[in-house]
């Protein structure tokens, strides 16, 4: 049986959308990569507060009162104090407990360096929708230089929920524990303030090697 022209383009207008639409494998991986990070963005947000809040208040004492007794406290109001801690406690020959120390500044900076890598990556794809820009599915407008100013607003941001943190752990969760029952050190502050700024200037490195930044 045969068909004229003008009986298939009838036919073809009659055939439903879904019917007609074909995409390549590599068009759907584009569009999928495309969407990956706008879409995780706000679960990464919820996992990294909830993890962050877990991990600078909890756990909360069962008996307060038993617990505040018992407590000794090593508060550090002196720019550096732990890193002084840190020789003297291995100059003593407490090497495990000095290398332990040091471990836990460390990790203050890697604690915070989410924020700033976050914060910055929000910002671009808020902004890249407010003008509707397209962005790349490589990345691309990730990996551009983030302007000073900006550095320092995401800083000062960090430092500022830094000095928040430890101004719960000093009042006590704000009274809810009737003494200090978290370290107060103001080297925290300073760590986290260097974490927040390392994930903003590393957010451009991280972008040109991670399939994950496609935007």
């Amino acid at each position: 049986v045969s068909f004229s022209p003008a009986a298939e383009s009838l036919e073809e207008a009659a055939l439903p959308d879904s019917t007609r639409t074909f995409t390549t494998g590599s068009d759907s991986a584009t569009a999928s990569s495309m969407w990956k990070l706008p879409r995780a963005l706000p679960l990464a947000w919820i996992l990294y507060l909830t993890g962050l809040l877990i991990f600078v208040l909890l756990p909360i004492p069962s008996d307060p009162q038993a617990a505040c007794a018992a407590i000794l406290h090593w508060d550090n109001y002196m720019p550096f104090g732990s890193l002084n801690a840190v020789a003297d406690q291995i100059r003593d020959g407490e090497t495990l407990r000095g290398t332990l120390y040091a471990l836990s500044i460390v990790l203050n900076i890697v604690l915070f360096m989410p924020l700033g890598a976050l914060a910055e990556m929000t910002w671009r794809i808020r902004r890249s929708r407010k003008t509707s820009e397209d962005l790349p599915d490589d990345g691309g407008r990730l990996t551009r230089a983030i302007p000073t100013q900006r550095v320092l607003v995401w800083l000062l941001i960090g430092t500022l929920l830094s000095c928040l943190i430890e101004f719960t752990q000093y009042t006590g969760l704000f009274g809810l524990v009737p003494c200090t029952y978290r370290v107060v050190d103001i080297d925290d502050v300073i760590t986290n303030a260097l974490g927040t700024y390392a994930g903003v200037r590393l957010l451009p490195f991280m972008a040109r090697n991670s399939r994950f930044m496609g935007a």
